[in-house]
């Protein structure tokens, strides 16, 4: 019941010619992106991107998956000491330029981008204009952004398996995956 003065709504505009969209196939499902910080993971959730991998691991089809990880910061080798082991995680310590994003979104299926606070909608825009199914946190206004009722594709912030779920669900059903992307597209 709070009321605001002087009250305005900023949209998380995405500039569709810098990140133009990607037809995708039923392969790219397993093909899960991230591109985060590795300083906060408060904000940032790298350690629940982490976990999920960890999550994944233990099911019959990880290794069908990709993991392309993308970032660097004060907590990189911490963070990424678990998920060394595996052969189809590969860790890029390397910040990409704005302009070379929609490069590694293009080659990609899903964008894995976990957060506790942050919405992250520019971020999560920018990958849906690609074309990639966004599976991220349940937090602040992205279940509108991302039309949770729909596609299912938001975990609670502090729950790895449900993240891990949900790459699953789209890992079994290529034809859902297939679908969330042209939904996305359509909504454009």
């Amino acid at each position: 019941g709070i009321k605001f003065k002087n009250a305005r709504v900023i949209n998380n505009i995405i500039n569709e010619e810098l990140f133009p969209y990607h037809k995708k196939n039923e392969s790219d499902r397993c093909k899960i992106l991230v591109i985060r910080k590795f300083d906060n993971i408060i904000q940032h959730s790298i350690d629940q991107v982490v976990l999920t991998i960890l999550e994944l691991s233990r099911r019959q089809y990880f290794k069908d998956l990709d993991f392309e990880i993308y970032g660097d910061g004060n907590y990189y080798e911490e963070l990424v000491e678990p998920i060394r082991q595996f052969d189809n995680v590969h860790l890029h310590r390397t910040f990409i330029p704005n302009n070379q994003i929609h490069k590694i979104h293009e080659k990609a299926g899903i964008l894995l981008i976990p957060s506790r606070h942050d919405a992250h909608a520019v971020a999560m825009g920018e990958g849906a204009s690609s074309g990639l199914v966004v599976v991220g946190s349940r937090v602040t206004s992205n279940p509108f952004f991302m039309n949770e009722s729909q596609n299912h594709t938001l975990a609670d912030a502090e729950n790895p398996v449900e993240l891990a779920n949900i790459i699953e669900r789209l890992y079994k059903n290529p034809k859902e995956f297939l679908n969330y992307i042209d939904e996305a597209e359509k909504a454009k």
